[in-house]
């Protein structure tokens, strides 16, 4: 399995590698803004029988991922499933640097619409995310207080600044925890601080009446 991994890790640096070789030839290189991103944490050990017409059946993945020191896997909505890694590039308009903040997945929608020049359009859209291109670019400072929200499944998580909560729907398990202070997310703080779990639960509401 570790085999499979590592020639699926090749294949798609060689593919990358012939984009950002097209940029260079067509002389596009410096009007285009490259984004590596994952969409999800490590997977756990997987083996089926039956998908991907079986291909996979005599070739279990025993070893798929490793997200320490960070708590779960794909699928949960631990740090270790929703916290990814991520670059982006972009020569003569960005410099070398590293921002520290939490991102979402939606935020590149409204960040490349307001690149593009249709920040107005992407505001009749209702958008999940935000343009983050100010900060990136180091015209803005990060927000210190952002909400976000999760859901998987019956497991939700809301996230305000450095405070996160997960319920879970199925053994009706809340967990808070001060990520600025416990990324690991090992010390539930949920029974000390029953007045930041109220204020949590009305913010996981607000959002869920905006599901589908």
């Amino acid at each position: 399995s570790r085999k499979w991994f590592a020639a699926s890790v090749t294949h798609m640096d060689a593919g990358i590698g012939h984009i950002i070789d097209a940029l260079e030839q067509t002389g596009q290189r410096k009007n285009t803004l490259v984004v590596f991103v994952s969409d999800n944490g490590g997977a756990k050990s997987w083996h089926s029988d039956t998908q991907y017409q079986g291909r996979y059946a005599d070739k279990p993945h025993k070893v798929l991922g490793n997200n320490y020191p960070l708590r779960g896997m794909k699928g949960s909505l631990y740090e270790g499933g929703i916290r990814i890694p991520a670059f982006v590039n972009w020569p003569g308009k960005l410099k070398k640097g590293s921002l520290d903040m939490p991102v979402h997945i939606t935020d590149w929608l409204p960040t490349l619409c307001g690149l593009a020049g249709c920040e107005q359009d992407a505001e009749h859209l209702n958008l999940d995310g935000r343009n983050i291109w100010p900060v990136i670019a180091g015209q803005e400072s990060p927000p210190k207080a952002r909400q976000m929200y999760w859901k998987i499944s019956e497991t939700y998580a809301v996230r305000e600044g450095p405070w996160k909560m997960l319920v879970n729907r199925n053994n009706d398990k809340t967990e808070l925890f001060d990520l600025e202070d416990d990324f690991r997310e090992t010390s539930d703080l949920s029974e000390e601080n029953p007045e930041k779990v109220e204020h949590m639960m009305e913010l996981l509401e607000d959002f869920k009446e905006d599901d589908r």
